[in-house]
């Protein structure tokens, strides 16, 4: 197995239509894992008031040629589309029933070019609403370009896990008025699903310390756990110096999710700002 690493948005942009809400998703963060010859690409976006997460999942066998391929939900198709709403049960994904997948160059770890438009279904059959992905776009391409560079790391309980994230990236989201955040997202390499996202108000840039909370009131910093699941912190502290000058953001952090799960010791230290789309 090999991976690769999503350097910025924009990689994967689909028009997603849910229980007459539309959301257009353009991937903050892309993944790429190959395993037993299958290319499988994760994309995630992070939308605001509310906070939710997005995630768009390919998978494509490796080499396979360009062409137009069915997309039916058949397990044994050559490309297959998936889809996790926010907050819902990881358990319970759509994945792909009708629509096609062009690809338009064969692909490869490094490269995946295509457009596709489908309709997927949940795998609970207790969730009867079908989700339409429309005006699809993949221009996934690993050709260096400039990177965020730094870690994030803390201790994960229950479990007494060591949370050691050297894939990060740093940039400013929501535009750039009260709504703009500086986005940090930190990735274990080796387990690239497992992931921290950080949210500081971009107005707060100045304050040494701030709690994390759930409100969106633009106050207080947001936490987000991607570890068997996701998991929104509903309290905690980080304290933080960000040098606008050098794009240098560190401090320390720590927070609780759903009464259970604890991150602790937490310290960070990241340098470069992804340019704004």
């Amino acid at each position: 197995m090999s991976n690769n690493h999503g350097k910025r948005a924009g990689e994967i942009r689909v028009t997603l239509e849910l229980n007459g809400e539309t959301h257009h998703f353009n991937a903050h963060t892309t993944t790429t894992t190959l395993k037993e010859d299958v290319l499988t690409v994760v994309a995630r976006e992070n939308a605001f008031s509310p906070f939710r997460m997005y995630t768009v999942d390919l998978r494509i066998k490796n080499g396979t040629p360009p062409g137009r391929y069915l997309l039916d939900g058949d397990p044994n198709n050559k490309v297959r589309v998936f889809y996790l709403p926010p907050h819902l049960n990881i358990l319970s994904y759509y994945v792909d029933i009708s629509g096609h997948f062009n690809l338009t160059e064969t692909a490869t770890e490094q490269r995946i070019v295509g457009s596709f438009d489908c309709v997927a279904k949940s795998v609970d059959p207790a969730i009867t609403a079908e989700a339409t992905l429309s005006h699809g776009i993949v221009s996934f391409d690993q050709q260096p370009q400039r990177l965020s560079k730094g870690s994030l790391k803390g201790e994960l309980q229950p479990g007494n896990i060591e949370f050691v994230a050297t894939d990060v990236s740093m940039e400013f989201v929501g535009g750039t008025g009260a709504g703009s955040f500086l986005q940090v997202i930190a990735k274990v390499k080796e387990f690239p699903e497992h992931q921290i996202h950080l949210h500081i108000p971009r107005a707060l840039l100045g304050e040494p310390e701030l709690p994390i909370t759930l409100n969106e009131d633009g106050k207080s910093a947001l936490a987000t756990l991607v570890y068997t699941g996701v998991h929104r912190a509903d309290k905690g502290t980080v304290i933080y110096h960000y040098d606008s000058a050098s794009e240098r953001f560190t401090g320390t952090l720590e927070f609780e999710a759903n009464d259970d799960i604890t991150f602790k010791k937490g310290k960070f230290e990241i340098t470069g700002l992804i340019p704004q789309r």
